[in-house]
């Protein structure tokens, strides 16, 4: 998709047979594909400018792919409750947030990076995560971590690429981390 308006029409399309969906969008966009089941993947991607906002299932995974600028880039779990043990994934595939943004998840409490290729993602926030899990064979650097006080731990352990994650603002008094 390309452009904020056919990101907006698309959450109310009845779409058949489409499992990817990339997106590059302009500052304010919102891309809803919640409602279309079919939907597997939603990325915003390279070219993008500005912050945005992806809402999905627990079922589908979100993406970042390439320079997405410097904003913050936000991924809401529709179907997540509070207070239960929500699993979501997001796909990183050599994903650039410039210095100022960074990544915001909603309503998950265990978030899975796959990361492919270098990924950058600045900050990390989020109002439920506790565990964070890295997968793949991309590295992933993260200069600053927060949690809402219920951040728990991080396992990289099924992680090939390395990285880094600042963890100096994750708020938790105990903290394990794995691999």
């Amino acid at each position: 998709l390309y452009g904020n308006g056919n990101a907006t029409a698309f959450a109310g399309a009845n779409i058949k047979s489409v499992e990817n969906v990339n997106a590059q969008l302009t500052a304010g966009g919102a891309l809803d594909v919640s409602a279309n089941a079919g939907v597997k993947q939603a990325t915003i991607i390279a070219g993008s400018t500005g912050a945005h906002t992806v809402t999905l299932t627990k079922a589908q995974m979100g993406g970042l792919a390439g320079s997405v600028g410097a904003a913050t880039q936000t991924f809401t779990f529709k179907d997540a409750t509070a207070a239960t043990n929500d699993a979501a994934k997001i796909a990183l595939d050599a994903a650039k947030i410039d210095a100022g943004g960074g990544v915001t998840v909603h309503g998950i409490e265990t978030l899975t990076l796959s990361a492919e290729g270098k990924n950058t993602l600045r900050t990390l926030t989020s109002d439920s995560v506790s565990s964070l899990v890295i997968d793949g064979a991309g590295s992933v650097s993260v200069t600053g971590v927060a949690g809402g006080g219920s951040f728990k731990s991080i396992d990289a352990s099924a992680n090939t690429g390395g990285g880094s994650i600042n963890i100096a603002a994750a708020a938790a008094a105990d903290l394990s981390i794995k691999g």
